[in-house]
């Protein structure tokens, strides 16, 4: 495991949050990002009411930045995220186009892509509940791999730094490990650290 983002684990709300704007690192690995332009309200914070102990973006300029992300030959993503609107990309590990190891649910002109180590590849609509993306997987459905694992930066809510498009949606979990994990592996992360969310 490379790093694990729960708020809920955490015990993050908007009083702690506001004191100090970060997702921490549960793996252990202190690979921490830090929350920039949430207001700390329902809307564009942790919530409450509405997705119970979740970060909700508000689509405007809400993001969360890792900039410690170690090289990633090989990779697995394991998530649990709502959008809430259109959106642009709901994670990244890409300083540039075509380049970094995954671009995870970009959407852009009405397509859906994701990349892998810089390759591109057009999917239907997103899933909207649990996730998970290998090089050559993304829920199951097969990707191209590229080559291109360039970047140090893992961005939530937005693809890198200086673009001006974000999503608006809700992340509860966010898990990383730098190996491809087996089917058997990803439903025991499913079950055992994501799903219910305790």
């Amino acid at each position: 495991m490379v790093l694990w983002y729960d708020l809920k684990k955490q015990g993050a709300t908007n009083e702690s949050m506001a004191s100090n704007p970060t997702l921490r690192d549960l793996s252990g690995n202190g690979h921490d990002a830090t929350c920039y332009n949430f207001a700390w309200t329902e809307e564009s914070g942790i919530s409450t009411t509405n997705y119970t102990g979740a970060l909700v973006s508000d689509g405007v300029d809400d993001y969360a930045l890792c900039s410690t992300l170690p090289t990633l030959d090989d990779f697995t993503i394991v998530a649990k995220r709502k959008f809430l609107n259109d959106f642009f990309c709901f994670a990244s590990a890409s300083d540039a186009i075509n380049k970094g190891a995954f671009v995870l649910e970009s959407f852009a002109s009405s397509q859906l892509m994701v990349y892998s180590f810089g390759t591109g590849n057009l999917l239907s609509m997103a899933v909207d509940a649990i996730i998970y993306m290998t090089p050559t997987s993304y829920n199951g459905t097969a990707i191209k791999r590229g080559t291109n694992n360039e970047g140090h930066n893992l961005n939530l809510f937005r693809v890198r730094n200086g673009d001006s498009r974000y999503m608006e949606g809700v992340l509860y979990s966010f898990i990383l490990f730098n190996r491809t994990l087996t089917t058997e592996e990803i439903e025991w992360v499913n079950k055992n650290m994501v799903e219910d969310n305790d």
